[in-house]
């Protein structure tokens, strides 16, 4: 799957900008439809408006039409799309890829586009031609590429005119610094989050082979329900930006966006990775309760569920915080939160499994022992004086 949607990506011939036609930089439209599209290799949205909307609008009008790409993650086209933001003045809620500029007009999302760019080609089409959009650097930038997007056509062009396949960029050979380069604050808080994540893992790892100590009460365990609301709050918001295809509001630290766009933030291609963060938070809230509320059995059960449901959500929370930096190039503020507060309850959780709070068999042992009769209760060992 993710050497497919690579090659899709193809048209990706520079680093920052693609062109799916022939370039051209006169002012004049010459009875030419331009546009740009915003897009990121990693991002299946992406991948469905290229293939689906754009690409067959190519073959349709030929000559007629000009669509600038602007790949997001290299250092150029980052600076190109925030121009663009500001140009636009392009809301929050809408700044994610793939977003389509035309004239006067930004179409932001699959849906969006594949439904109003055809009609905006046609219109302007009719209309003698649209310039290219006025994006400040955006026509230096394509003057300075000119000649290697050229050149590269030149080269993977076929009889048709069409470009070949395996030309793109691709993302996967991106080098490690370059990745990390792409957000160096959000990459640098995801780095550290993976650190902490994994020294807890292994001091929980640690405590649990020591012997039990009996520290804690049963009313100390609240912040275990407390976190377990906010990781649910957290998943919840993210589910819902996945199922809608919305933008999801990053903050002042990392691309929450790009994340989600990413391939890695579906289960199989299909089911949003947030829908787990759901059902285990979830689930850990209906361990906890059973654990605290429950008695014998039921309780003891509880308790280890709720320890290896936070040491499982822990572990797959360090997988993703991995890709962040290091496959994807950045970092979701999102999900960092919610691996912190995973991490904080797998901590929580081993400290009460380790101190009985949430374990009331010695208790429950105890108190059958005290209300049976006398002939089965436990008897002293005999000390020879009697």
């Amino acid at each position: 799957m993710k050497h497919r949607l690579l090659c899709i990506f193809a048209v990706c011939c520079l680093p920052g900008l693609t062109v799916f036609n022939s370039l051209a930089l006169a002012g004049s439209t010459d009875s030419k439809v331009h546009a740009v599209v915003f897009y990121s290799p990693v991002c299946p949205h992406c991948h469905k408006v290229i293939t689906e909307v754009l690409q067959p609008l190519r073959v349709r009008y030929g000559q007629q039409i000009d669509i600038v790409g602007v790949n997001t993650t290299a250092p150029e086209g980052r600076t190109l799309f925030e121009a663009a933001i500001q140009a636009y003045s392009i809301p929050e809620g809408r700044r994610g890829v793939p977003i389509v500029i035309i004239r006067n007009y930004f179409l932001v999302g699959p849906d969006e586009i594949g439904s109003g760019f055809p009609g905006l080609v046609e219109f302007f089409l009719e209309q003698g031609g649209s310039e290219l959009p006025p994006i400040p650097g955006l026509k230096e930038q394509i003057a300075k590429d000119r000649a290697q997007a050229a050149q590269a056509e030149g080269r993977n062009a076929g009889p048709s005119g069409t470009l070949k396949p395996g030309l793109a960029d691709s993302y996967a050979q991106v080098s490690l610094f370059a990745r990390l380069a792409r957000d160096p604050v959000g990459n640098s808080l995801a780095i550290a989050m993976l650190a902490a994540m994994l020294i807890v893992c292994w001091r929980v790892v640690l405590s649990l082979r020591r012997p039990a100590q009996n520290t804690l009460s049963t009313g100390r365990d609240w912040p275990i329900p407390m976190l377990s609301l906010t990781g649910l709050a957290v998943a919840g918001y993210l589910s819902y930006a996945g199922i809608a295809q919305a933008v999801a509001i990053c903050g002042p630290v990392g691309d929450c966006n790009m994340v989600q766009q990413s391939e890695y933030a579906r289960l199989f291609g299909v089911i949003p990775v947030a829908f787990l963060g759901v059902a285990g938070y979830a689930a850990i809230i209906c361990a906890w309760a059973l654990a605290s509320l429950g008695s014998g059995r039921i309780a003891q059960t509880a308790s280890r569920t709720l320890l290896a449901a936070t040491f499982a959500g822990t572990a797959l929370s360090a997988y993703l915080t991995f890709l962040e930096p290091f496959v994807i190039g950045a970092a979701c503020l999102w999900c960092l939160i919610s691996a912190a507060v995973m991490t904080a309850l797998l901590w929580r959780s081993a400290r009460l499994f380790r101190s009985g709070a949430v374990l009331p068999d010695s208790t429950w042992a105890e108190a059958q022992s005290s209300e049976a009769p006398d002939s089965v209760r436990p008897r002293k060992a005999c000390d020879g004086k009697s």
